[in-house]
C-alpha cells in the first residue's frame, strides 16, 4: 500500500511539474491579446473588469477590398456558416427566432480541442446593429463552468472596403487549464474564419 502511494505521489509531482513548464513555456511565447471595441464589448458582457489566468481573449482582425454588405449577406445566413468555417464547426440551428436579433438564440456544436472536446453551446444574442456603414454583431452563453462571448464587427471603409474583426472572451477555470493547449489552435481557427468568410462572400457576389 505504502508501494501505492508512493507512486501515485511521484505521479502527481512529475505532473505537476510538467504542467508548471508548459505553463512557463506559455507565458513566455503568448501574444498580448488587442483590446478593440469588440474585445472590450464582450469583456463587459460577461462581467470581466480585469483579465487573469482563467481569462482567454482570442481576437483576429482583418482588411478586405469587398463591401460589408456582400459579408454580411453570408454571415447572416446560417445555412451557410460551414462553408466557410473552420473544421471546429460541427454545426449550428437556430433555437428560438430564426434572425440577428437580441434575445434569439441559437445552438452551437464546437470541437474546442483537446482537453475541452466538443461541446453544444446555446447561444444568445445580445447586440445586433447593422446599418450601412457598421454592423456589430455579440453573442454570449454560461455552460460547463464557461462565460463567453462571442463578437463579430464589420465597419465599411473608403472605396467600398472593409475592416473585420473576429473576437471572442473566454473565462472560467475549465479555460484557464486549458489555455496553454487550446489557444494557440483558437487563434488560428480564428484567423481562418475570417479568411473564410471573406472567400465565400466573394464566391457568392
Amino acid at each position: 500500500m505504502k508501494l501505492f502511494f508512493g507512486i501515485l505521489f511521484g505521479f502527481a509531482i512529475i505532473s505537476a511539474l510538467f504542467l508548471g513548464i508548459i505553463y512557463y513555456s506559455y507565458s513566455i511565447d503568448a501574444e498580448t491579446p488587442e483590446i478593440n471595441a469588440a474585445t472590450q464589448y464582450c469583456l463587459n458582457a460577461i462581467g470581466i473588469t480585469e483579465t487573469d489566468w482563467k481569462t482567454a481573449v482570442i481576437t483576429r482582425t482583418a482588411k478586405t477590398d469587398m463591401d460589408k454588405k456582400y459579408l454580411w449577406r453570408v454571415f447572416s445566413d446560417l445555412s451557410l456558416w460551414k462553408d466557410w468555417h473552420g473544421l471546429w464547426l460541427n454545426d449550428i440551428s437556430w433555437k428560438q427566432g430564426d434572425s440577428w436579433q437580441p434575445g434569439n438564440k441559437f445552438n452551437e456544436s464546437l470541437d474546442l480541442g483537446f482537453p475541452l472536446g466538443r461541446k453544444i453551446f446555446n447561444q444568445e444574442i445580445i447586440m445586433a446593429v447593422n446599418d450601412e456603414d457598421e454592423t456589430r454583431i455579440a453573442w454570449t452563453s454560461d455552460q460547463y463552468g464557461i462565460k463567453s462571448c462571442h463578437a463579430w464587427y464589420f465597419a465599411r471603409q473608403n472605396g467600398g472596403r472593409s475592416f473585420v474583426i473576429n473576437t471572442a472572451v473566454y473565462s472560467g477555470m475549465p479555460i484557464g487549464y486549458s489555455k496553454p493547449f487550446v489557444v494557440p489552435t483558437w487563434l488560428k481557427m480564428f484567423q481562418d474564419d475570417l479568411q473564410g468568410l471573406v472567400r465565400e462572400s466573394a464566391v457568392r457576389m
